[in-house]
């Protein structure tokens, strides 16, 4: 079992355990200041286009563009089989207000990310920030997750959004999008 820290900035969040994809989740209330933030982010977020494997399947590959202004960082996809736009492409960071965006909805800063052991999916210890959004209504809920990272061993970016609605009990949208690159 490999163990992620989170460091909180925004809200001080009680510790919790959360199990993922072979992670123990704990919270620590650390901050970072927020220009550090922006230099990770930077420099796992090269602008140019690249292919990208999902982690958890690395025959299937995908080609994005990310574009910066030094202010907001875009996602651009290129995939001729879906006239669909991905989620990637709904997808943006502002590097001012620390915040990411996906279809409009703005996810905060969750904390830093430490992976401890190459023992998971990944097969590397990596280091990382996460954000997210959270809103549940009785039986309606929505959690949003995004984590960037930088594996240890290869020195690829891990992104990973992971999107859980549910209406009325039951699941409505389910996505799990791991990237490597």
């Amino acid at each position: 079992m490999n163990t992620m820290y989170f460091s909180l900035t925004k809200i001080l969040i009680p510790s919790f355990i959360f199990l993922s994809g072979g992670f123990t989740v704990l919270a620590q209330p650390t901050a970072l200041p927020a220009e550090d933030i922006k230099r990770a982010i930077e420099a796992m977020l090269p602008e140019g286009e690249m292919t990208a494997a999902i982690a958890d399947n690395m025959k299937y590959k995908l080609t994005l563009s990310i574009a910066s202004d030094g202010t907001k960082i875009w996602f651009y996809t290129y995939d001729s089989s879906s006239p669909q736009p991905s989620m990637l492409d709904l997808t943006s960071i502002n590097l001012e207000k620390n915040v990411v965006i996906i279809g409009g909805l703005e996810l905060v800063y969750a904390g830093k990310v430490i992976v401890t052991d190459d023992k998971n999916n990944l097969q590397s210890k990596w280091q990382g920030h996460c954000w997210s959004f959270e809103e549940h209504d009785g039986r309606d809920s929505r959690r949003y997750r995004f984590t960037l990272g930088r594996l240890d061993r290869s020195g690829q970016t891990y992104l990973h959004i992971q999107i859980k609605e549910i209406e009325n009990g039951e699941r409505k949208r389910w996505l799990d999008y791991p990237l490597l690159f």
